[in-house]
Order: structure tokens, then sequence, then C-alpha cells
């Protein structure tokens, strides 16, 4: 399924509401949350978009560098699996049509 317009939003502003840039990259961050949701969005999302994937790919590409930022530090790091594992779930119930396996 393919879609032309696209709206999310994601707890602690870490995500698509940042659209400065970035360059997105297979580094894990060391958070198995994250790491998976980060996979799937890569994988399934982003080639899903249809019209929106320039957009899906830059919001990504903040979203990682975002959250590489934080998972800096022990506490970013504990801070960020419930924040994962919350994204995770609004975008299971956002994007079920896309079938992604999260």
């Amino acid at each position: 399924m393919r879609i032309t317009r696209f709206a999310i939003s994601l707890p602690l502003g870490v995500g698509f509401g940042l659209l400065t840039g970035g360059q997105a990259s297979a580094q894990d961050l060391g958070i198995p949350a994250c790491d998976k949701l980060l996979k799937v969005y890569e994988t399934c999302v982003i080639p899903k978009a249809g019209a929106a994937e320039g957009q899906m790919k830059q919001a990504f590409a903040q979203m990682r560098t975002n959250w590489q930022a934080v998972a800096q530090t022990a506490d970013g790091k504990k801070n960020l699996e419930p924040v994962c594992s919350q994204t995770t779930e609004q975008l299971k119930a956002q994007l079920a049509s896309f079938n992604c396996s999260w």
C-alpha cells in the first residue's frame, strides 16, 4: 500500500516534528527496543511511504540522530527504552495498514 499523506507525532519531540536533516545509518543504539523500531521504520515504513518518502527519510534521519545523542549517557539510554517501546506501540496502531513486522 502506498500513501500520499502521513502524519504522526512521537513522544519527547524525538521524531517527526524535527525535520532538520541528518544521515541515517545502520549503527545500532545499543537499546533493543530502539534498534528494532529504527530497523522496521527504515526497512518497512519508508519504502511504503509513497509521495511522503522523502519527508519520512528526513524524519527517520533526525529521529536516529536525536536518539544517538540521548543514548550517549547511561541515563539517556535508560530513558530511551520506554520512549522507543511507546513509540513502537503508537506506530503499530497508526501504520497497521503497512503490514510491518514490529
